[in-house]
């Protein structure tokens, strides 16, 4: 009786496992995708990073959104960050300004990468930047074509 129990058991978990398909996934983060702009920013610093952050700024307001890893790793040089930016955030339409900030590894303090850059949103489109340098102090930021 308790191997019957114990294999019925086993085949509903089987199944429940196996009706959970990853194309309904997909699906839902591509909706996401379409309503949702995304900044992808590719780390091309000689200098080690610890964390980065995003200040936009549109029509007056900024939001800021910052990454870092989990183990508390530094960036590596040619890694590529991804922040995706929601309605409620902002609209998600018109002109924006993009400033990055980082903190390099064994410093205390946060810098601003020498310019910014200007991207004009849109529902469902991504943005590709680049940080470029040998540390934060002296170091560009620019799409990447």
């Amino acid at each position: 009786m308790k191997k019957g129990v114990l294999k019925a058991l086993i085949l509903v978990s089987v199944f429940t496992l196996s009706s959970c398909s990853s194309e309904t996934d997909s699906q839902s983060n591509y909706a996401e995708k379409e309503q949702s702009v995304f900044i992808h920013v590719q780390n091309q610093l000689q200098s080690k990073i610890d964390y980065i952050q995003l200040e936009i700024y549109q029509e007056g307001n900024m939001i800021s959104s910052g990454t870092a890893n989990a183990d508390g790793s530094p960036f590596k040089k040619g890694e590529n960050l991804e922040f995706e930016l929601l309605e409620e955030d902002l609209p998600l339409e018109g002109t924006t300004e993009i400033v990055v900030l980082v903190t390099e590894t064994n410093k205390n303090s946060t810098k601003k990468i020498n310019n910014s850059v200007t991207v004009d949103l849109a529902k469902g489109r991504e943005h590709f930047l680049v940080i470029q340098g040998e540390a934060a102090g002296n170091s560009i930021l620019k799409e990447a074509r």
